[in-house]
């Protein structure tokens, strides 16, 4: 799984680019996160994350094992303001995670270890979907949203690939093009774009919601690039809930990007 995004650096931003399974009944954090890349503030570092019930701590309910093996890593000198790729390598027993092209932290199934794994230290052999979210900070962790700021990032593309012997099949390392995608965004604007084949299309940027579509998409000159817009606003966030691709009409992207 690989994205190329820019992010707006500003105290309380607060990004995205993640996945969740798409059977959540165990709970979070037991059923498993992965945190392809996250970045707060004005920081130019990425930080990279996996959270399960054996990692996690008694905070969260978990068993507190975040150096068993360790949870997440971090790369110094990402710029904000630029581009970055950021990538997720998911393998059967280990998980590894890339910056430009730079692997930069993995994650490795404790497979000789069943009293590990009885406890959930490796929930990533299920299902998940993509998650690509601004949010913005509460003090926490990022500092708190600057409410005269309008937070944006940008995605520019997601891509996932399969290796050429795992095309067609179902299972455990496999790719669905039947993702269900969520997206926050903070007060003011996001943009999500659903790319041309070929990068470095002009992104259509959706605003505050008083002045969007009504519609859930909004047609470009390209039948395979569309500007997705959030449908409703709760609180101070607007939100947009759609099932790929029958609803956003991403079945374009997905497969340039997936054949």
């Amino acid at each position: 799984v690989e994205g190329r995004l820019l992010t707006l650096p500003h105290t309380g931003n607060f990004p995205a680019f993640w996945m969740m399974p798409q059977d959540n009944s165990k709970g979070w954090p037991y059923a498993g996160e992965i945190d392809i890349w996250e970045q707060i503030d004005a920081q130019n570092t990425s930080f990279h994350t996996i959270h399960s019930g054996w990692a996690n701590g008694a905070g969260d309910g978990g068993l507190g094992n975040s150096n068993n093996p360790t949870k997440g890593g971090t790369k110094s000198g990402v710029t904000n303001g630029y581009y970055h790729t950021f990538g997720l390598e998911w393998e059967e027993d280990l998980l590894s995670w890339y910056v430009d092209g730079e692997k930069v932290f993995s994650y490795a199934k404790l497979k000789n270890n069943a009293d590990a794994l009885s406890k959930g230290q490796w929930p990533f052999d299920a299902p998940f979907y993509i998650i690509l979210n601004q949010s913005v900070g509460n003090g926490s962790w990022a500092a708190n949203a600057d409410t005269n700021f309008a937070y944006e990032t940008l995605f520019d593309w997601v891509r996932v690939y399969q290796k050429e012997g795992q095309i067609h099949q179902t299972g455990i390392g496999t790719v669905s093009k039947k993702l269900r995608l969520d997206f926050f965004a903070a007060p003011g604007r996001l943009t999500i774009v659903v790319p041309r084949r070929h990068s470095g299309a002009t992104p259509r940027r959706c605003r505050s919601p008083r002045t969007q579509p009504t519609s859930p998409r909004q047609q470009n000159d390209s039948p395979s690039r569309r500007s997705l817009c959030p449908q409703r606003s709760e609180g101070p966030r607007a939100v947009m809930h759609a099932s790929a691709p029958e609803v956003c009409g991403l079945k374009e992207f997905y497969t340039a990007h997936l054949s």
